[in-house]
């Protein structure tokens, strides 16, 4: 019972803590030397991401800790499937960010991309579909997205 108690107010601060520290860092982030006219430009910069990301965060802490107080949200217990599929998802987001800074962007992006869809979506087993979606993907994230913003991305190393 003890337990349950003192998780009830350390999970959501914990999730605010890393939300505040996402942000602070992010903040950090310099701005891109590629000017674009108006409100774009604010959308275009390389912090504006992460830092739309760590505020989510410090929101959705501060949801969890008022909920969890209220004892309106109990957390479930994550069984061992659980684990492991979020340790294969990370080690493979971790691997792909390794490759990508050493191989370059374009051709990790889209083995990152079939790796996952494929993981994510074993039980239906159907790997061509897989790969075309996956090459769709890719293709709207590296071509298409920067050619709408004007944004000249170094594909290869």
């Amino acid at each position: 019972m003890k337990d349950k108690k003192i998780s009830r107010w350390v999970e959501g601060p914990i999730m605010i803590a890393v939300g505040l520290i996402a942000l602070i860092l992010s903040l950090q982030i310099r701005n891109n030397p590629v000017k674009v006219e108006g409100v774009l430009n604010l959308l275009v910069q390389a912090k504006m991401l992460p830092i739309v990301v760590s505020v989510l965060i410090v929101i959705l802490g501060v949801m969890l800790t008022l909920q969890l107080n209220k004892g309106l949200l109990v957390t479930p217990k994550m069984d061992k499937e659980t684990w492991l599929r979020v340790l294969v998802l990370t080690a493979m987001t971790l691997v792909y960010l390794i490759a990508a800074y050493y191989a370059g962007f374009l051709i990790t992006t889209f083995l990152y991309c079939f790796a996952m869809l494929l993981y994510l979506n074993w039980k239906q087993k159907n790997p061509v579909f897989l790969l075309v979606l996956s090459a769709v993907y890719t293709a709207v994230t590296v071509y298409l997205v920067p050619m709408m913003l004007h944004l000249n991305l170094q594909l290869l190393p």
